[in-house]
């Protein structure tokens, strides 16, 4: 019975400190800011929603023996800020360069299914950050969805 009561504090504990459980305070937890540090991931998430940026659809040659299979994606990024939209707009050949090295090394397993798509999201955004945070002085892309993702 004692370790019963020991993990139901523990529990109680766990949903105070994630606020899942409300102290009665109505001011919410304040904002921290966070430095990226070159890492070449997305920057903290916060409330605000970046401007979107588009690049249109692209066909790439997946990666298969025959040569014959193909990927049409279309993207919609959102922007770490409004800062970086000029950037994005000046830099949109390398972005679209370095999507198509990126994607044409895939094959077509490796691009069926939701949970290929989030990873395929998700390294995209942290080669492309890594490889633009030189001209945008940190991360530029937040997140990325596929409108158009279809394979052939």
């Amino acid at each position: 019975a004692l370790m019963g009561v020991n993990m139901l504090a523990i529990i109680v504990v766990v949903l105070f400190a994630t606020g899942i459980i409300k102290t009665g305070s109505s001011n919410p937890p304040p904002i921290v800011a966070a430095e990226s540090g070159g890492t070449g991931a997305a920057p903290p998430p916060t409330t605000a929603v970046g401007p979107p940026w588009q690049i249109e659809d692209m066909i790439v040659n997946l990666r298969v023996p025959d040569g014959n299979k193909y990927l049409k994606v279309s993207f919609e990024f959102e922007l770490s800020s409004e800062d970086v939209v000029t950037i994005a707009d000046t830099r949109k050949a390398t972005v679209t360069a370095r999507i198509n090295n990126f994607l044409s090394d895939l094959t077509v397993d490796e691009t069926v299914g939701s949970q290929n798509r989030q990873f395929i999201a998700e390294r995209l955004l942290a080669r492309l950050n890594n490889d633009m945070e030189r001209y945008a002085n940190g991360p530029m892309f937040r997140s990325v969805v596929f409108p158009v993702f279809l394979v052939q």
